[in-house]
């Protein structure tokens, strides 16, 4: 859905996503070679025009590039959708930085904290091919809590994966950001002070 949040942290921020990101949606998720993990997507910029039409009209989706502040260079994408306000529940995802980006710790903790303090969640979810070690890895290390395996959740390329759900709650949230906001800004200082 089309929004306005902008989301600023130390070194990254999230702005909301637009037509003149298309080109980079294709260049980041077309030659990324994890881009085996993530649903396919047609590798021109008019099909991802025509997904960014559908997506302004859904409610309860909001889709971010991550920018670096200092040159407002986009690195990444993610999103917070599915919300369900009336049981307080949303998944993320969508989510891809560019390989020599450094904006994936910052990226998760502007959107979790989004989620939990602007929109007042009580738990957001991430599903996460289980093959996909580094992302299931960086989950774990973040301390966002495993749920149930859940078999046969994603198909691509006619292939059938398993995923694994991470969770957190608000109240796990509380415990979680002062750590991970701690190491984001010590990447932050280290990124500024190349500047």
């Amino acid at each position: 859905m089309r929004h306005s949040y902008q989301l600023e942290g130390e070194a990254y921020r999230l702005r909301p996503i637009g037509d003149a990101d298309a080109d980079f949606i294709v260049a980041l998720r077309g030659q990324d070679i994890r881009a085996r993990f993530l649903n396919r997507i047609s590798l021109s910029v008019e099909s991802q025009l025509e997904w960014l039409s559908a997506y302004y009209g859904r409610e309860n989706d909001y889709y971010f590039v991550v920018e670096k502040k200092r040159d407002n260079t986009p690195e990444g994408l993610i999103s917070l959708y599915d919300v369900d306000v009336r049981v307080g529940r949303a998944e993320w995802g969508r989510w891809i930085v560019a390989p020599a980006s450094m904006a994936a710790l910052e990226s998760v903790t502007l959107l979790l904290d989004f989620a939990f303090t602007r929109l007042g969640l009580a738990e957001v979810y991430s599903n996460t091919i289980a093959g996909n070690a580094a992302v299931n890895s960086f989950h774990d290390g973040c301390g966002f809590r495993r749920g149930a395996l859940q078999r046969g959740r994603f198909k691509i390329d006619d292939q059938v994966h398993d995923a694994i759900r991470h969770e957190c709650t608000g109240d796990e949230w509380k415990e979680i950001k002062p750590h991970l906001a701690t190491k984001a800004l010590r990447i932050a200082k280290r990124i500024n002070s190349h500047a």
